[in-house]
């Protein structure tokens, strides 16, 4: 009789070695497989487990390293601002730099390149991530603190020259550890301690003084203006001159004159403009005069203006070029060399935005603009074909462009303006334009040529009013005289035309220039085209949701100002109008202008040469070589043909067998249905012309917009 408790047992089979256990009556046999892989995925189990704790581990360790990291650099910064002996700007900017230089991976000797703002990378591109950003101080600032930070030995600093791709010279500061770089930045001292603007004395009296802004004031009320940094010694005539690396550069002790001298430059418009840092709009106009309190925050970079430079009197100190691209700016430098051999003072400046550059010419004296300009053309006539030219008599008040000296703040860059004067020095801000001032500029003598009606221009459009839409304005369709000399267009000689389109002059039947491209969009719209107007003059600005009062009022026949603008007035033309009302932007108008003026100019073109008729007078002066040899070849062609351009539609005959084979040709060799359908309603209408041929032509048709064509039976 079997025990009543389980036993092990082991039983043979032919199935394989069964283990189990008899309880009762009954028997429970165990797979060995199954023992196995149960035993192997729980090994496995328990090796991701280990895994998985090794990695916590190793997480654990990473964040323990990281919390370390924070605590060493708040111990750093908050030692750092708890040391006296350092000014608040030199503590930032110690701070800056020693995270920079745990960031950044030196040299084989050691050397961390730092960027102190505004610079540029060695292809020219400008980089906005330096040490200017980081702590809110200017350029020269920075260099000021760095030099007081190496000398509490706590770093090395050296500066290294470099020529970029645009070959300007810049320079690149680097700095590394110093003896005291291990030191708590709590116990680094400058050899010459703070002076926190010691006990100044007034020199009249001797009693103490009082510093309000720049201005040092006595109890007596004796004034003092601020001593400049450095000063090496004082002559009569009230001029300070710093010693400094680059040669001896002038500081003024007092800069009346020189904001006077700007306040005049900029002209005696009642209103400027000043650069927006971001936003649709470049530049927004501000009401009021240029003052001398908006140079100096123009001339230290705060705010970024522009003027019309105009004078109600017609006189300038300053004539100026401006150009979007690199040939243009090539053309702008080549005129700088023949104005300067003339004896003019000229400045080229590139642009920060690399996007060409501008040219200025600067005078003595007020003297007349027109007279002025004529002579520079006189000089350098290639600047005739530069559109943007300040002053501009043509423009009125709407344009206005930005005063030299500048800060660039647009977007992602941040730079200033850097001019190059005669002697290769390069300068920006309050420094160039202390130069100029004191430099001899160009004399009154040098104007020597009087305007003249044949100084070259811009191609203008002829308007007339047409009949059936008294609101809008065409082009005058007179024609050229058959003897006209055929020339080459004035966008040929253009900078900005050439640098867009100069690789296909040899190809395009017509060329013309941004200025011909406004006019004919002004031609076909008028002001009250694009605005509804009441009875006052007024509309509504719908760009900007205003529904509750008209705030836009007309100037003119073509110019509006929006008085209800947040913050600013806006204004223009007619194409500013219909460029905010149907959210476009200007390139855009203007692209969709260009379309329509090269389909109607080769439409016009094709129908003068199959007439036999001179071009329009406003076409013959934007043909070019390639399009008047279009014009002579297609001419030539149609005068082969027998009795083409004489047949008419109530001519009895109908198409003779050459008509018929030219027609064919047109549509089995060169594939020109759009010239064969023209051709054969001119003729004779396409009723008299075989059906054969019409099915033929309406196959080609319908290919070309991806139907398939089924001939009739």
């Amino acid at each position: 009789m079997m025990a009543a408790h389980s036993t092990p047992s082991t039983l043979d089979a032919d199935a394989g070695r069964l283990i189990g256990y008899h309880q009762g009556n009954s028997y429970t046999p165990l797979d060995v497989a199954s023992l196995q892989a149960e035993n192997e995925r729980l090994q496995r189990k328990v090796h991701e487990l280990t895994t998985a704790l090794e990695q916590v581990g190793l997480v654990l360790v990473e964040r323990d390293e990281t919390i370390a990291k924070l605590n060493a650099a708040l111990r750093f910064e908050y030692d750092a601002r708890r040391n006296a002996a350092l000014g608040t700007g030199v503590r930032n900017t110690l701070i800056a730099v020693h995270r920079e230089m745990q960031h950044i991976r030196p040299d084989a000797d050691g050397w961390h390149e730092l960027y102190i703002g505004g610079s540029l990378d060695n292809d020219g591109t400008p980089r906005n991530d330096g040490l200017v950003e980081k702590t809110g101080a200017g350029r020269k600032s920075i260099s000021d603190h760095l030099d007081v930070i190496a000398s509490t030995g706590y770093l090395e600093r050296k500066t290294i020259p470099m020529r970029t791709a645009r070959g300007n010279i810049i320079n690149r500061t680097c700095v590394r550890p110093g003896p005291a770089y291990g030191r708590s930045p709590a116990t680094l001292t400058p050899p010459t301690p703070r002076n926190h603007g010691g006990d100044r004395r007034c020199t009249t009296c001797g009693g103490k003084t009082k510093l309000t802004g720049r201005i040092y004031r006595c109890d007596q009320g004796h004034e003092h203006i601020e001593p400049v940094k450095h000063v090496m010694f004082q002559d009569d005539t009230s001029r300070l001159y710093n010693q400094r690396a680059g040669g001896i550069s002038t500081v003024f002790q007092d800069e009346t004159r020189l904001y006077a001298w700007f306040v005049e430059l900029a002209g005696d418009g009642t209103r400027h403009i000043e650069m927006q840092a971001d936003g649709p709009d470049k530049y927004h106009w501000r009401r009021g005069t240029v003052t001398p309190a908006l140079v100096e925050q123009h001339l230290r970079g705060d705010v970024v203006m522009g003027s019309t430079l105009r004078r109600a009197d017609g006189r300038t100190s300053m004539l100026e070029w401006d150009v979007d691209n690199a040939p243009g700016y090539a053309m702008l430098e080549a005129a700088a060399a023949k104005l300067h051999a003339s004896g003019a003072y000229v400045l080229v400046e590139p642009s920060p935005a690399r996007r060409g550059g501008r040219l200025r010419v600067f005078f003595a004296t007020l003297v007349d603009a027109a007279n002025a300009r004529a002579t520079a053309l006189h000089h350098a006539p290639e600047l005739a074909y530069t559109v943007e030219y300040w002053p501009n008599a043509t423009k009125g008040n709407g344009q206005a462009t930005r005063l030299p000296f500048a800060r660039y703040r647009r977007g992602d860059v941040d730079a200033w303006c850097m001019m190059t004067f005669a002697d290769g020095q390069e300068l920006a801000g309050l420094d160039a334009a202390r130069r100029v001032f004191t430099d001899e500029r160009t004399p009154a003598a040098w104007l020597t040529v009087e305007p003249t009606p044949d100084t070259p221009v811009a191609p203008d459009v002829k308007m007339t009013p047409r009949s059936d839409a008294p609101r809008s304005l065409v082009i005058s369709p007179a024609l050229a005289a058959p003897d006209a000399p055929r020339v080459e267009p004035a966008a040929f000689n253009d900078a900005t035309w050439l640098a867009k389109y100069g690789v296909e002059r040899a190809t395009r039947w017509v060329a013309f220039v941004e200025a011909f491209t406004v006019a004919w969009f002004k031609a076909r719209h008028s002001l009250a085209d694009v605005l509804d107007f009441d009875a006052d003059g007024l509309a509504f600005a719908t760009w900007r949701g205003d529904t509750n009062r008209p705030n836009v009022r007309r100037v003119g026949d073509d110019g509006w100002v929006d008085d209800g603008a947040p913050a600013t007035v806006r204004a223009g033309d007619v194409l500013e109008a219909y460029r905010l009302k149907h959210g476009l932007e200007r390139a855009t108008v203007l692209q969709d202008t260009a379309k329509d003026i090269l389909a109607t100019a080769r439409r016009e073109l094709e129908d003068a040469a199959r007439a036999g008729r001179p071009l329009p007078a406003w076409l013959h002066e934007l043909v070019t070589p390639a399009g008047w040899r279009h014009y002579d070849e297609l001419r030539q062609s149609l005068a082969s043909e027998p009795a083409c351009a004489t047949m008419r539609q109530d001519d009895a005959l109908g198409p003779n067998a050459g008509q018929v084979a030219h027609v064919r040709r047109l549509l089995d060799e060169d594939n020109n249905h759009p010239y064969a359908r023209r051709y054969m309603t001119k003729v004779y209408g396409m009723a008299a012309w075989p059906a054969a041929l019409v099915e033929q032509l309406e196959a080609a048709e319908m290919a070309k917009d991806g139907i398939r064509w089924q001939p009739t039976a």
